[in-house]
């Protein structure tokens, strides 16, 4: 049986029965509106924004963007048609179903997200920009009347982000260089972002870290005081590496430096698996967890020490970063390197519990006083 079929109908025998009063989503939409979003109404909980995630999720799932124009139907209500608008360009966009964008309303929605689907940037350069050509986007939590609500906001069309999505999928840089025939990315923060971002996703993806040159670029606009080129460089440069190059890189140093470049990148990436490579070369030759005492002493091993701490904050800088403070419960090469773990991890998540499984009592009272 057809997977959309059997997708649909689950919701059909979900929903049987579960008939009720008439609730302010039925007001908007009606009510006699089909399964999937009955479905949606069920789940959204009287929310209006959680209904229209809802709708879109299963447009996507289903791969049939025609739900957009069933239950955000056609009409002269600009809000109505802006969630019908958005939902048919996020089915092509993520859902990557093509032919949706060109069921859009709105014409300059329509040639972006034909711009986009057919990785075109003079298409780009060619877009219209104004406020009531944009795609609704859910935002964070908002507190109103002591109850949670999602918040929803309309990100109007630009013609740099246009050029940045098409770089993104292309991993052409060129692409990139065109920004700047539309927006200024000296003085403009926005402009500047889209500009930074382009070059940064195009050398993560094709590995090649001279594309990194250009965030080098001064900047006066808004907030240029603590724009930093030079970092954005180097963090591009970081990124370029993919995972292989970088730890082939890192795997001709020695000691110290090759613990310290193992560190950063599997930081940078997000891989505690990786924090496991530095100090291998010590197992069978030192005794773990070694300590500060024992390495004090004339002739011994700094070497085998400085090691071992790195190894040890590539945890704690992975478990603070990823905010998993289980990560503190894997094995530490140095005496007293999970408490330090803890105690990071409970200044950065403001959570006193973790303080009490610091060992060393104290830490453990200075963790805990820090968070009184």
């Amino acid at each position: 049986m057809d997977k959309k079929i059997v997708f649909l109908a689950f919701f059909v025998l979900l929903l049987a029965g579960c008939l009720g009063k008439q609730g302010q989503l039925e007001k908007i939409y009606g009510a006699g509106p089909s399964s999937p979003a009955k479905f949606c109404m069920s789940e959204a909980n009287e929310s209006d924004p959680k209904f229209y995630e809802c709708i879109v999720n299963l447009a996507i799932g289903v791969g049939n963007s025609s739900l957009c124009e069933e239950v955000f139907s056609e009409s002269p209500n600009y809000e109505m048609l802006l969630k019908r608008d958005s939902c048919l360009f996020r089915a092509e966009q993520v859902g990557h179903e093509q032919g949706a964008c060109l069921r859009i309303g709105n014409s300059v929605l329509r040639d972006y997200c034909t711009a986009l689907a057919s990785s075109n940037p003079e298409s780009c350069l060619s877009l219209e920009e104004n406020k009531r050509a944009c795609v609704l986007r859910l935002g964070g939590m908002i507190v109103a009347g002591g109850v949670e609500e999602v918040s929803s906001s309309c990100i109007p069309v630009r013609r740099s982000e246009c050029l940045l999505g098409v770089a993104r999928d292309s991993g052409n840089p060129t692409t990139c260089e065109m920004i700047e025939k539309v927006c200024d990315a000296e003085s403009s923060a926005q402009c500047r972002s889209d500009f930074d971002n382009c070059f940064i996703l195009t050398a993560e993806r094709s590995g090649n870290a001279s594309i990194c040159k250009n965030l080098a670029k001064r900047f006066f606009g808004a907030g240029h005081q603590t724009y930093d080129p030079e970092g954005a460089v180097a963090e591009c440069s970081l990124r370029a590496f993919n995972s292989t190059q970088r730890l082939a890189s890192c795997m001709e140093l020695v000691g110290k430096q090759r613990g310290e470049c193992i560190a950063q990148y599997a930081v940078s990436v997000g891989s505690p698996e990786l924090c496991t490579r530095i100090g291998e070369e010590l197992r069978g030759t030192v005794a773990f967890p070694v300590e500060y005492a024992e390495y004090a002493k004339p002739h011994g091993d700094w070497s085998a020490f400085s090691i071992s701490k790195i190894h040890d904050e590539c945890i704690t800088n992975l478990a603070v970063s990823l905010r998993k403070p289980s990560l503190c419960e894997g094995e530490f090469l140095s005496k007293g390197g999970n408490s330090l773990c803890y105690f990071e991890s409970a200044v950065s998540l403001n959570d006193k519990k973790l303080c009490e499984k610091i060992s060393d009592k104290d830490a453990r009272d200075s963790c805990q006083a820090q968070l009184k």
